[in-house]
């Protein structure tokens, strides 16, 4: 079968590549399996299944009638769903007029987090839960020899990430801390790093982001992971705790003598759970 993974950015929004590799896992995965898939900036193709990523990210309902007149779609669903809202929005009229018909028009929803499902069913929407796996075309940082940063923490800097990093970088460690940086400068950071600072978002969204976590894992890159909800999956690829011995936690990894090996250790666990797995499942459950 052939898909298109379609990406979507709008003109104004700045942060569309923040979904890159979310759509190279989608489109290196079902490759695996033996699928022909393409990958479209704002271009939906109507020959085939179209895969919507970033579908929040839309503003008008005619985007959705532009989508759904073009055939059947399946929407990644990627944010923290409610039945009258997503993530923390009030009155959203958008979600009401824009992102609640999207998902009622898809063919399926991909669903990645537990939480959601008690909303998707009352909806009444058809959905598959996938999660992350091993995905070997991923495999892409090439790791420093020489290590000049003890943690790295990419991603939004909620103020309970502020929290938690400010009371890391007490402890008088090389940090970096960066949001809206490329790929490409991400990866050398991350090449320079000996350990991948994850705290969670906090602010009542406490899910496991899974999707950053997977990527690290699928590095050799060892995040250590403050408790998140439904990390049960994949908390075997990591060191966790909770918020409270969080900070020792990292500050006790990083002076682990067998680090390396631990770390090792973590990505052969992790490349035994294979994303085509995963994927495969979700397609056989479509039918």
């Amino acid at each position: 079968m052939r898909y298109n993974i379609a990406a979507v950015e709008p003109v104004n929004c700045g942060f569309g590549h923040f979904l890159d590799d979310s759509c190279r896992y989608l489109c290196y995965g079902l490759e695996s399996l033996g699928h022909d898939c393409t990958i479209g900036f704002n271009q939906i193709e109507s020959d085939c299944m179209n895969i919507i990523v970033g579908g929040h990210n839309l503003s008008s309902p005619a985007d959705v009638d532009a989508i759904a007149d073009s055939g059947d779609y399946i929407l990644i669903q990627s944010e923290i769903l409610h039945e009258d809202r997503i993530n923390t929005a009030q009155n959203d009229e958008r979600y009401k007029h824009v992102y609640l018909p999207l998902m009622q028009r898809a063919h399926s929803i991909w669903e990645g987090t537990h939480r959601n499902i008690p909303a998707l069913d009352k909806l009444g929407l058809r959905h598959q839960f996938l999660l992350g796996g091993y995905q070997p075309q991923m495999e892409e940082v090439k790791h420093k020899k020489n290590k000049d940063i003890d943690f790295l923490f990419y991603g939004s800097v909620t103020p309970h990430r502020q929290h938690m990093l400010n009371a890391l970088d007490a402890k008088d460690h090389r940090m970096a801390v960066v949001f809206d940086v490329r790929a490409t400068f991400r990866n050398d950071l991350i090449a320079r790093s000996h350990l991948n600072a994850c705290p969670r978002q906090g602010g009542g969204m406490n899910h496991f982001p899974w999707g950053r976590i997977c990527y690290l894992l699928n590095n050799r890159s060892l995040p250590v992971v403050e408790s998140c909800e439904d990390q049960e999956w994949l908390e075997h690829c990591f060191p966790w705790s909770d918020s409270k011995r969080w900070v020792n936690l990292c500050e006790n990894t990083l002076q682990r003598p067998d680090r390396d090996e631990f770390a090792e250790q973590c990505f052969d666990r992790f490349r035994a759970m294979p994303f085509k797995n995963q994927l495969q499942k979700v397609l056989d459950e479509m039918g």
